[in-house]
Parts: C-alpha cells; structure tokens; sequence
C-alpha cells in the first residue's frame, strides 16, 4: 500500500495549515551520515590533540627550524663568530652612529640596548642582519663593505649592549 501523500494536519496556527510529508531521503541520508562522522571525528580529535593551536606551533617551529641560520655558517663564512666588543665599538662609531646613535637607543635605525628586537637578538642573528642588512628598512648590508671580520666586531660589541639575547 503506498504512502499517501500531502496529508493535512488536523491543527492551525494564525489559519495557517501544514502537511505531514516524510523527508527526502537524500536528506535523511546526509543528516545520518553527519551523525556518524560527529560520533567518529570529535574523540578523534580529542584523541589525537589534532587543533589549530597545535598546526600553528607546528607551523612555526619550521619556519624557525628553515630559516635558521647556524653558527657554523657564520664561522665558516670568514669570520670569527665571536668577534672583538672594543673592536667592533670603534667600527660602530665610524659607520652605525649616524642611524642608530651614539649611545646606540636609536634614531633612524631601531634602539639596540632595548630587549625588543626585530631581527633577532641571538649573536648569529646580528650578524646575519648586520651583514646582509634589511633593504625593506633602509639598512645596508655591510658585511660586503666591511669585511667579516668587521662584523664579528660590530655584532660582539651590538650584542654586549644587553638588549641581545
């Protein structure tokens, strides 16, 4: 016997009437299938600790892994990594002072004695930056100009300041 179709409620509401049709099963099987794949996904999540938090530190623990620069690099590229402070404070007198200043709080340049640093404060970090320099900020790469050994100097003595890490 087939289903009888567009049955009327025996109720009105505001003389509105309505009809007493099953859903579609296209409709049934969607609503069903996303129950399942509730009951299946959230412990799996749970389970697996698989959150966005999660993607984000992963994220960003490779992008400091890629573009890491490691000390032997500085080392091996001509330079001592260690460099000489009273050195590279003479260096910083003839060729830096007149961006980031004298006492080296800034200017033009960023403030270096302060613990906020854009490119970094680690010692491989400051010669990477003082060497290669940041074009987008009107900085020069100096380690063409003044040598390796020159930026050892300047990045001992930039990071003896204590805004360095």
């Amino acid at each position: 016997m087939a289903a009888p179709k567009d049955v009327l409620l025996p109720h009105s509401a505001d003389g509105i009437q309505e009809y007493d049709n099953p859903m579609p099963a296209w409709w049934l099987g969607i609503f069903y299938f996303t129950i399942a794949f509730t009951i299946v996904f959230i412990p799996y999540l749970w389970g697996t600790g698989w959150t966005q938090e999660g993607q984000y530190e992963d994220e960003m623990a490779a992008a400091a892994e890629a573009y890491k620069v490691p000390e032997s690099a500085v080392a091996t590229a001509g330079g001592d990594a260690s460099g000489d402070a009273a050195a590279g404070q003479a260096t910083f007198a003839s060729m830096c002072v007149a961006c980031h200043g004298a006492d080296a709080k800034g200017g033009i340049g960023p403030d270096l004695t302060d613990a906020e640093w854009i490119h970094g404060g680690t010692m491989s970090q400051i010669q990477q930056t003082v060497t290669d320099g940041v074009p987008a900020k009107g900085m020069l790469a100096w380690g063409p100009v003044i040598g390796a050994k020159k930026v050892a100097d300047v990045s001992a003595y930039v990071h003896s300041l204590g805004g360095g890490q």
